[in-house]
């Protein structure tokens, strides 16, 4: 898979994740869960390693893939329900510029903020249906709990937007964005 898609996205890194307890079979695979889970196993993780940028107001995401290929692996070993997505935005940095091996399946896209902690607004505000104003756009999400086009991601968040002020249960938690995810389905 070539890295510079020309939808003006960039490959900004890879997460390896497990769904958060409670939300297993809420059907959604976007960028919300625990990250890196080892470390809840108390496995020491070697951020650097990954490549993480570790600095404020950026995202946590491996830039290294061989390093976050082989993270994945090790929760494989330790018998974790893990996922491991690309993750694809409009921001500048970080940036994976190496071709990536492997077997990946667009899933699809989420509407979240990525800088420092992950909130998907999917996840968060319409697949739970909180609040409701929000839960028509359901209808409109694909198998994988998330919008099958940037469009489609990018209308939701302009009514997000609009609704923003007005209704105190929807969060406001830094920039949303459209985020374009690719899942591993095979090293």
């Amino acid at each position: 898979m070539h890295c510079e898609p020309k939808s003006g996205l960039r490959v900004n890194g890879f997460l390896v994740l497990t769904d958060l307890p409670g939300y297993e079979n809420d059907g959604y695979e976007g960028v919300y869960g625990i990250h890196w889970p080892l470390e809840d196993l108390g496995i020491d993780t070697d951020r650097r390693a990954l490549g993480l940028v570790l600095a404020p107001d950026t995202m946590e995401v491996a830039t290294l893939w061989s390093a976050a290929r082989q993270y994945y692996a090790d929760c494989l070993a330790a018998d974790l329900p893990v996922r491991v997505l690309m993750v694809q935005t409009d921001y500048d940095y970080p940036v994976v510029t190496a071709p990536v091996a492997g077997d990946w399946q667009l899933v699809g896209y989420d509407v979240a903020a990525v800088l420092g902690d992950f909130y998907s607004a999917l996840q968060q505000e319409v697949l739970s249906a909180t609040p409701s104003s929000l839960g028509a756009w359901r209808s409109l999400l694909n198998s994988h709990g998330l919008f099958d086009t940037i469009d489609t991601a990018s209308d939701f968040l302009i009514a997000r937007s609009e609704l923003l002020y007005s209704n105190p249960a929807i969060e406001s938690c830094g920039e949303m964005k459209p985020v374009k995810l690719h899942k591993l389905r095979r090293l």
